[in-house]
C-alpha cells in the first residue's frame, strides 16, 4: 500500500535539482572568502605592529633568550589571529547562510521526507510538544526541552508519523562557600524522535534499549548472541516480544548500529512506537567550498531516515499479525 521510496541514495541524490541552491551558495562562499581576507589583513597589520613594539622592547637581549623572545612573539601573534578571524566570522552578514539554510530544509529535507511518505507537513521551525515527547517514558530526568524540524505525515498512507529533532538536558545551579555561582549542563538526549501511531494496540509494553550494566527487572535475553551484546529488551509480555522481535528485524537494528555507531532505542506502548536517535543535530546545512549540497552529509540525513522507514515497516507488519 502506497507509495515505493527510492531507497539508494545515489538514485535520489542524482535526481535532485541543485539548480536553486547554486546562487545562495556562491554568495555564502563568497562572503566567506571575504570576511577571511579582511581578517588575514587586521591580522597582518596587529602582526606587524605587535612585532615592532616587541621587538624594540628588547631589542638588547642576550643570545640565549632570543628563542624564548621569538616563541613568546609567535604566541602573542596567533592569539591575535584567532580572535581576529574568530570575530570577523561572527560579525560578518548571515543573511546568505540563513537563505541557504531555509532552502536546504525546504528543498532537500522535504525531499527526503517526501520520498518515504505522504502527506507531509514539515515544519522546520518548529517542533514538537514535550507532553508527546514525555508520552515515551524515558526514565531521564531533564529540566530543559527544545525541539524543532517538525514533521507530521503518513506511512504507508496508513500510519499516522511525528517526528522531530529534541534536545533535553539537566542544568544543576550550585552556590560554594565563597559565593560564587556555579552551573552545569548534562545532556540528557540530543537526537531525531519519531512516533507512530499501530493500526491496534500489541496489548504490552516492549523496550529495545543499548546493552545497560544493570538488568532491568523485566529484562528478557533473546536467543541471537551478537544482538545480546549490543542491546537489551525489557517487556510485561515475553511471548510477544519473540514474535516481533524476529530475526530480520534484531538483524536491521544490528546493522544500523555497526554501519553508523549511533546509539538509539525503540519502545512500543500499547498501540504507539517511539523510536529515539541520539544524533546530535540533525538536518542543518554544512556549506562546503567545493561541493553546492555537501553529499556526505546529504547521506547520512538519507541514511537516518531510510532507517526509520525500514525498521518501522518490518515493526508495523509484524504487529499488523492477527496472532499477535
Amino acid at each position: 500500500m502506497g507509495k515505493k521510496p527510492e531507497t539508494s541514495f545515489e538514485n535520489f541524490y542524482d535526481k535532485f535539482d541543485q539548480t536553486e541552491f547554486e546562487e545562495p551558495w556562491k554568495r555564502t562562499i563568497k562572503s566567506k572568502n571575504r570576511a577571511m581576507k579582511i581578517s588575514l589583513i587586521i591580522s597582518g597589520v596587529l602582526n606587524t605592529i605587535e612585532t615592532f613594539f616587541f621587538t624594540k622592547d628588547f631589542i638588547d637581549l642576550a643570545e640565549n633568550s632570543i628563542f624564548q623572545f621569538m616563541l613568546c612573539l609567535l604566541l602573542i601573534c596567533f592569539n591575535t589571529d584567532i580572535f581576529v578571524i574568530f570575530f570577523s566570522y561572527i560579525f560578518r552578514s548571515k543573511k546568505n547562510d540563513v537563505k541557504y539554510s531555509e532552502m536546504y530544509k525546504r528543498s532537500l529535507i522535504g525531499g527526503m521526507l517526501n520520498n518515504f511518505y505522504s502527506d507531509v507537513n514539515y515544519q522546520p521551525f518548529s517542533g514538537i510538544s514535550k507532553n508527546i515527547y514525555d508520552s515515551g517514558l524515558y526514565r531521564e530526568y531533564y529540566n530543559k526541552y527544545y525541539s524543532d524540524d517538525f514533521a507530521e505525515m503518513m506511512f504507508k498512507e496508513k500510519y499516522s508519523v511525528r517526528l522531530a529533532e529534541v534536545y533535553t538536558a539537566f542544568e544543576d545551579t550550585n552556590i560554594d562557600s565563597d559565593g560564587h555561582t556555579h552551573t552545569t549542563i548534562a545532556t540528557k538526549f540530543y537526537g531525531l524522535f519519531a512516533q507512530i501511531f499501530l493500526t491496534k494496540s500489541i496489548g504490552c509494553n516492549l523496550r529495545i534499549r543499548q546493552n545497560q550494566l544493570f538488568k532491568q527487572y523485566n529484562e528478557i535475553e533473546m536467543d541471537y548472541a551478537e544482538f545480546e551484546k549490543m542491546f537489551d529488551v525489557d517487556t510485561d509480555d515475553r511471548i510477544k516480544a519473540m514474535q516481533i522481535l524476529t530475526h530480520d528485524v534484531m538483524e536491521e537494528l544490528i546493522n544500523f548500529k555497526k554501519n553508523t555507531n549511533c546509539n538509539y532505542d525503540v519502545f512500543i506502548k500499547g498501540n504507539i512506537l517511539y523510536i529515539r536517535l541520539h544524533t546530535g543535530q540533525i538536518f542543518e546545512s554544512v556549506i562546503n567550498k567545493k561541493e553546492v549540497i555537501h553529499k556526505n552529509t546529504a547521506h547520512r540525513y538519507f541514511n537516518i531516515l531510510k532507517f526509520l522507514y525500514n525498521l518501522s515497516d518490518k515493526i508495523l507488519t509484524i504487529t499488523e499479525d492477527d496472532n499477535i
